[in-house]
């Protein structure tokens, strides 16, 4: 049995009018539908807000309980964290946009900019993960025994995110920043408040986790992230395990009863009856004539004697004794066979060597470097949908596989689950960079930056520009153009941009992807990782040999792995955030992977899609394993006394 947890809520609000300049609130999202929350959990959220203009309280309250349910629990997102996301950036627009309508019949009084000022803490458990996401200023601690801390969290912008297990009898508060410096986390275990006690930016939502019910097997859920490998199996071993004992102590027991050997019985007698002895019938025992049986061993003894004579005789004859005196050489008589003549003379000789097979060579090389080969079977060939295509990116969908061409502007699509592409009606010349971001296939062609519909064959948004090698994040557009790295952020179908980071290593590089931290590949192969614009140190170790020509990189929040492709030595190597190496993957032939020029792996981290040359090949990652080496073979016989 499996075990989920489920929140006991406290909320903390203040009383407040029905139009407000400043209020805050929390929201508890838990859908009466089991099957919802088996799929995307729960939400909670705490949020505050300065506006501009006095806000209908009850309105805005109900919009962001509105917009955040159906922005969280119908994306097709798989990521809880990137789904709150969104729904925090939906939420902030539509306020936003009502808190506009709204200044533009009253003045904004005692605001000088104007501007409305939106905070959220929001976190999503689902199962016994803790998903969080903050935007602007807030304030979330963790209680576990006795200790309070507030929750690490990574930056970007004016989100913050962290995930984590959470366990039974843990408590989450999350708070508005005014509530967190008026109650600090110890200040508020002593207190008593209601109501009436908290100012109108004051508002806090304790959630205690408690074991909810227990769940059987057969209830498959998916919460994301892949679970413990060390530990997630434990009680399933353990289980089997004793099953296993228990099934055997039965079988023996069983066993016991069906024994052909005779069971003693036990009579007791009764106080009325005859003490009566009752013995088991035996079996007539077979009387040897001792006498008889030393006559036999005496004759047998005899004929042993007089053959070992016979056979010492008779393996050097008479007529050849002289030629056996010191010094002269051993003739063997002729009646010796080959076969003993070769038995005596491998005792004195060593015996030789078995080579090694080429396939226990290359198992043996292939552990040592974690090398997981795979049967790179071709998963479509771009060359049966177009002759003169030159695909350059593979970019993979739910469904749905796309390889770009960037000298022809082409997109080709596939089902995943019947590979067949075909060549979409509208052409982008100088395609490149392509990337799913939030089902929308993104991409830089010679006009500028587009996000376009393969649904229904429509760009949606398009920025004109000359950009750089291109990553988005959080809705935003980062570009690496000379030595910098450069913020855009859309907003009313135009773009607003900063300097991110500068550093020279950035000059001429080859690729860049984001997830938290901005992982670039340089001019020199190595990864660079930039948190907050600056250059985290980040390092590569372990590798059997250095990376030789890498064209594509692929990294998530939810992945476990960093993904390089490394063209130059025919693989695709997996790293852990730390940069410690974990394995490569290779072709079988490693010939069929040659031209690696990009790679996509799918959101499930299942699932892993190279492109080589014009060819697609698909790799189930969860029989991408390392084998073991083979064992060695003894060069010599085993010494046997």
């Amino acid at each position: 049995m499996n075990k989920k947890l489920a929140a006991k809520i406290q909320k903390l609000i203040p009383l407040v009018g029905e139009s407000e300049l400043v209020f805050s609130s929390s929201i508890a999202m838990e859908p009466p539908e089991k099957e919802l929350i088996l799929k995307k959990g729960s939400v909670y959220t705490v949020f505050d807000i300065n506006s501009p203009v006095p806000l209908n309280v009850p309105l805005i309250t109900k919009v962001i309980n509105d917009v955040m349910y159906d922005s969280y629990y119908h994306s097709e997102n798989i990521s809880p964290i990137q789904s709150l996301e969104k729904a925090v950036v939906n939420i902030n627009e539509k306020i936003s946009s009502l808190a506009a309508e709204q200044a533009a019949t009253k003045t904004a009084a005692g605001k000088k900019d104007g501007k409305l000022v939106f905070n959220i803490v929001a976190c999503v458990l689902w199962g016994n993960v803790l998903y969080l996401v903050q935007y602007g200023q807030g304030k979330s601690y963790l209680m576990r025994e006795g200790e309070v801390k507030e929750v690490s969290s990574t930056s970007e912008g004016n989100f913050s995110v962290a995930s984590g297990v959470v366990k039974n009898g843990d408590v989450i508060v999350l708070c508005t920043d005014k509530f967190a410096q008026k109650y600090p986390p110890n200040r508020l275990l002593d207190s008593s408040l209601s109501s009436n006690d908290l100012e109108a930016d004051n508002s806090s939502l304790i959630l205690k986790f408690m074991v909810d019910e227990e769940f059987t097997q057969d209830e498959v859920i998916d919460f994301g992230v892949k679970p413990d490998k060390k530990a997630g199996k434990l009680p399933g071993i353990m289980k089997g395990l004793k099953d296993k004992k228990d099934s055997k102590q039965k079988d023996q027991t069983i066993a016991s009863l069906v024994d052909d050997a005779p069971t003693p019985v036990v009579i007791q007698p009764k106080k009325d009856m005859p003490n009566i002895k009752v013995r088991a019938k035996r079996e007539p025992k077979v009387k040897i004539n001792t006498k008889a049986l030393t006559i036999v061993v005496g004759l047998l003894l005899v004929v042993s004697i007089s053959i070992t004579l016979l056979i010492r005789n008779n393996r050097v004859p008479a007529d050849d004794q002289s030629k056996n005196k010191p010094g002269s050489t051993l003739v063997l008589p002729k009646d010796l066979t080959k076969k003993d003549a070769q038995t005596d003379t491998s005792a004195e000789q060593p015996q030789p060597q078995e080579e090694p097979s080429p396939s226990d060579v290359r198992a043996k090389e292939d552990a040592a470097s974690k090398t997981a080969r795979v049967d790179a079977q071709p998963f479509y060939d771009i060359k049966l949908a177009d002759e003169a295509a030159v695909p350059s990116d593979i970019v993979i969908f739910a469904n749905t596989v796309v390889v770009t061409d960037k000298t022809s502007g082409k997109i080709f699509t596939s089902e995943t689950a019947s590979p067949k592409f075909v060549a979409q009606e509208q052409a982008f010349p100088g395609i490149r960079d392509a990337l799913n971001y939030d089902g929308l296939l993104n991409f830089v062609d010679d006009a500028g930056y587009k996000t376009y519909n393969l649904a229904d064959g429509t760009t949606k948004d398009s920025f004109t520009g000359e950009f750089g090698i291109t990553a988005r994040y959080l809705g935003n557009i980062y570009s690496i153009e000379g030595n910098k790295i450069i913020k855009y952020v859309p907003a009313d179908g135009a773009l607003t941009n900063s300097d991110w980071g500068t550093d020279d290593n950035l000059s001429n590089a080859k690729v860049m992807d984001v997830a938290y931290s901005i992982y670039v590949v340089t001019k020199d192969n190595n990864l660079l990782a930039y948190t907050q614009g600056e250059n985290t140190g980040f390092t590569i170790t372990g590798l059997d040999k250095p990376l030789s020509r890498v064209t594509d990189l692929e990294v998530d929040v939810n992945f476990d792995y960093i993904y390089l492709a490394d063209a130059g030595n025919n693989r695709v190597v997996l790293l852990n955030d730390k940069g410690e190496f974990v394995k490569q993957i290779k072709a079988s032939e490693e010939t069929a992977w040659a031209d690696i020029r990009s790679i996509s792996v799918n959101s499930s981290e299942s699932t892993l899609y190279v492109l080589s040359g014009s060819k697609v090949y698909e790799v189930d990652l969860a029989q991408a394993t390392v084998a073991s080496a083979p064992a060695e073979v003894p060069t010599e016989a085993p010494n046997l006394e």
